[in-house]
């Protein structure tokens, strides 16, 4: 997976930038053209999505540090674009820590030509590609149906072209970790899930999707 392009908005110094990447980058510049900035970006973002720190801007000594001119106001919007294999996608976040509270305000994953996964607040809006979808209902209907059937779920194929779900949930979350997926692969390059909402058995979002397989070289040293 390669990270192809970056946009960056009230962030720091980068008030609106977009940064493209190629597979081997070097970062060079004057003092304060904004190359600490840019590290500071990716760790912030780690702190959020893989550390999941509840305040993760505890190292600049509060939101006001990260946000652009100190305008505690503005939200912070980071858009990363990345390609692997024959698949073109996105995830957009944008979140604040405005009064001292850290949240995510909205967050976009979308695979090009495929679908999107938009949160916002308490909802989520799935939205299937609508070619996409056609095709795979000529080759796939029959599993499809079955599925949904096996799931007690009356949905046809323009019910999964968007969908939309209130959720109710106690504390703040993540796109990926407030629900989990129960799968099924219906092919060697899809499969079909249905979203559990925070534990409460509304299994009535469906995803169909491509399966990602990302292949994991072992390195081995010899002392």
């Amino acid at each position: 997976m390669r990270l192809k392009k970056i946009k960056v908005q009230n962030f720091k110094s980068f008030k609106d930038v977009e940064i493209e990447f190629e597979k081997f980058n070097v970062i060079v510049g004057p003092n304060a053209s904004g190359k600490t900035n840019l590290v500071d970006l990716f760790s912030l973002l780690k702190k959020i999505y893989s550390l999941l720190t509840p305040f993760p801007f505890l190292d600049w000594w509060g939101y006001n540090n990260v946000v652009w001119n100190q305008e505690e106001h503005l939200p912070i919007i980071v858009k990363m674009f990345f390609e692997f294999e024959n698949y073109n996608f996105s995830f957009e976040t944008i979140f604040t820590g405005i009064t001292g509270k850290f949240e995510i305000l909205k967050e976009t994953l979308e695979i090009d030509k495929i679908l999107t996964l938009e949160r916002e607040g308490g909802e989520i809006r799935i939205k299937h590609n609508e070619k996409f979808l056609e095709e795979v209902w000529q080759t796939y209907s029959k599993e499809i149906q079955e599925f949904l059937k096996m799931e007690h779920l009356e949905k046809n194929k323009e019910d999964l072209i968007e969908q939309r779900s209130k959720i109710y949930y106690r504390k703040p979350f993540r796109l990926f970790s407030f629900f989990s997926r129960f799968t099924r692969y219906f092919s060697k390059t899809l499969s079909i899930s249905l979203c559990d909402y925070s534990g409460e058995g509304k299994r009535n979002a469906v995803i169909i999707e491509p399966i990602i397989r990302i292949k994991r070289k072992i390195r081995k040293t010899i002392m």
